[in-house]
């Protein structure tokens, strides 16, 4: 063992591939011996914080602008108040198969002798935070999503039309990168057909995190997947900033007025957020549009 982490820390690996591919065998060799279990469980998040590393450069987006659809309650107050993103365990999901990974960890680690590999790499996985936005722009055509129009989204994420949706002004800045915490913003796929895990022994990035069925296409999601070795809460407040920091509220079309007014005073010192009224277009029932509205409260 002390002869692999001298090897980590003074060989020049030709590629992330190979260091990545170390680090995993130091973590499984550890976890042979009772003696070692602490330090198989550090090199397990040494090897999930450097699995999101190794694909910043090639899926990291830059888009400015995402938009977040919640219900006003406590939780979401919480956040304006304290001017924070929470992310979440996946386990609070709605969608059990999602993100996929979890499930096919075993099949990973199928010729692995010992149970401990399993157990210590869950348990690494399970420090994985999630935050789901829907950017301003497609990802790949640039196109303008407006996602603010999405009936199914207020639907589904804004209590039936009774909550809100945040535009947010996000950037990679948003995550400080050290040796136990990292993050990336990546937009997710929804490919057609089937996902076969019992054939394979290996996955991709993208396929263990940024992957749903076909059928959640509407929700053009981007996500912000962040790591932190040191926590165990299913949700994890990140602060914002100057450079990360809500730009406009819009109202769901059955919002109350309540509940609009307590919004709007969290900004009672803040006249840059800008808030709208979604309403029915008549000229299509089966579309929204939407009114500024002032800031003022009444």
């Amino acid at each position: 063992v002390e002869l692999l982490k001298n090897y980590l820390s003074n060989h020049k690996f030709k590629n992330d591939e190979e260091k990545h591919q170390l680090i995993l065998n130091i973590a499984c060799l550890c976890s042979i011996n009772p003696y070692y279990e602490c330090m198989s469980k550090k090199y397990y998040d040494k090897y999930v914080h450097m699995l999101i590393d190794m694909e910043i450069l090639n899926l990291q987006i830059e888009e400015e602008s995402y938009f977040s659809f919640r219900g006003i309650n406590m939780y979401s107050i919480q956040e304006i108040i304290n001017n924070t993103i929470s992310v979440s365990s996946p386990k609070t999901f709605n969608d059990p198969l999602d993100p996929p990974i979890t499930l096919a960890a075993k099949h990973i680690f199928k010729d692995i002798k010992t149970q401990k590999d399993e157990q210590f790499f869950l348990e690494s996985l399970e420090k994985v935070r999630i935050r789901c936005f829907v950017p301003a722009k497609d990802p790949k055509t640039k196109e303008e999503l407006e996602p603010y129009l999405n009936t199914l989204m207020w639907a589904h994420y804004a209590n039936s039309h009774k909550g809100m949706c945040i535009k947010y002004k996000l950037s990679p800045t948003l995550i400080k990168k050290t040796d136990k915490t990292i993050g990336i913003f990546a937009a997710v796929e929804y490919p057609k057909g089937s996902f076969n895990i019992n054939s394979r022994d290996s996955f991709e990035f993208n396929e263990c995190f940024l992957t749903k069925q076909s059928e959640w296409g509407y929700e053009n999601e981007v996500r912000l997947i962040y790591f932190n070795a040191d926590n165990s809460d299913y949700f994890q407040p990140l602060n914002l900033d100057e450079d990360n920091r809500i730009e406009a509220i819009y109202f769901g079309y059955n919002c109350s007025e309540t509940d609009k007014k307590t919004i709007k005073r969290l900004f009672i010192h803040n006249h840059t957020v800008k808030f709208y009224q979604m309403e029915i277009d008549y000229n299509n029932i089966f579309q929204l549009k939407f009114q500024e509205e002032p800031n003022i409260i009444f």
